[in-house]
């Protein structure tokens, strides 16, 4: 069915919402959150993708599920209990397996978040947690994580691609009014160009930008994180991966903070 727009503005948007913003410095430059819409934020194995996002889901706040396929629950644990006591995550993974009742105690304020950690999670299995979200506290998640892509599973007629599973994802943002951030790897063959840490937007493997209203590259060196926007449909973009946006990363914390 078809509508005007003013009377589609005048009824109040149903998507489109920003997520709370986490650092300064992105929007500055109109990079965003938004809900109703598909986001990838894809770097090289190691990159600290999971670091990141992560970051995010503990400084928004917001209604979150988290489709952690590629973490245990161990690892996921002992990042978020080390961010918020200052302590080496290593330690915190013995301690949290010594002693589940002091961990469990740590975790109490991330209670927003419902966590799925199935290896190997369908696209039907994604939409079910989302819809017994809804069910459960009454709307949609404000923010779903699928970390990481290659690790859904999803056969269509002829074969499933990354393609069609962002075009599945996009649309179920689209319909949930949810932001959903995918997690995905980039091709290693497609290295920052002029000295730059960060990749390019063809790092990105299958085309699978075109979905998306906002695609960054992340990249790692020492105490330094790098983030650059190579798609962002809503502000500013590079899709050289040339420009980028510099954080410090402790990785021992799992904190990434803005310099």
């Amino acid at each position: 069915m078809s509508f005007k727009l003013a009377r589609v503005v005048g009824r109040g948007l149903p998507v489109g919402e920003p997520l709370p913003d986490v650092f300064e410095s992105l929007v500055e430059r109109g990079v965003r959150f938004y809900r109703g819409g598909a986001v990838l934020i894809g770097g090289t194995p190691g990159s600290m993708k999971t670091m990141f996002i992560g970051e995010l889901v503990d400084r928004m706040k917001v209604p979150t599920l988290y489709i952690s396929n590629d973490s245990n629950e161990a690892t996921i644990a002992s990042r978020f209990i080390a961010r918020r006591i200052q302590e080496d995550s290593k330690d915190v993974r013995e301690r949290l397996i010594e002693d589940p009742e002091w961990a469990a105690e740590q975790l109490e304020d991330l209670d927003y978040v419902r966590w799925n950690f199935s290896p190997s999670p369908t696209l039907e299995e994604i939409e079910e947690e989302m819809e017994a979200f809804e069910e459960l506290w009454g709307e949609y998640p404000h923010l779903v994580v699928v970390d990481i892509l290659m690790k859904v599973d999803y056969v269509e007629e002829g074969s499933g691609t990354d393609e069609s599973i962002v075009r599945y994802l996009d649309r179920l943002a689209r319909e949930t009014n949810s932001c959903i951030i995918i997690a995905c790897h980039t091709s290693e063959n497609d290295p920052g160009t002029n000295g730059s840490p960060t990749q390019p937007k063809k790092a990105f493997l299958n085309k699978i930008t075109k979905m998306a209203i906002l695609a960054l590259t992340v990249a790692t060196d020492g105490d330094s994180f790098y983030v650059s926007p190579v798609k962002n449909r809503d502000g500013w973009a590079d899709h050289t991966g040339e420009s980028y946006f510099t954080f410090m990363v402790t990785p021992e914390y799992a904190t990434i903070e803005e310099l």
